[in-house]
């Protein structure tokens, strides 16, 4: 199953529309479309890439996490990533993985 799918199909499952008798406020007007990091990692099979993608700037955090709360992203961002990493694009190395990257070809010379 390819990535886009995955997301066509965890929106389709996980949109829910509030009920018609309560008054449409605050979470339904104005937050966007929100998704959770392990939903994340879910959808792009690979905890690192999002790591690398939330690094870069590509994925854009619409609630901090907390202890006991996990971070909440915006969806349209994440589709935006998707579009990016099919067009070729690749984000940046975390900070850690270019320390070891260079370490690497440093030791074997």
């Amino acid at each position: 199953m390819s990535i886009l799918e995955r997301m066509r199909r965890f929106r389709i499952r996980s949109k829910k529309e509030p009920p018609e008798e309560r008054p449409r406020k605050g979470l339904w007007t104005v937050n966007p479309f929100q998704i959770t990091r392990t939903q994340l990692e879910w959808l792009f099979s690979s905890p690192k890439l999002v790591q690398r993608m939330r690094y870069a700037g590509w994925i854009v955090v619409t609630r901090p996490g907390k202890p006991g709360r996990e971070t909440l992203f915006d969806y349209s961002s994440a589709m935006g990533a998707y579009e990016r990493l099919r067009n070729g694009e690749q984000p940046p190395l975390l900070p850690s993985e270019r320390g070891r990257l260079t370490s690497n070809t440093a030791t074997k010379k």
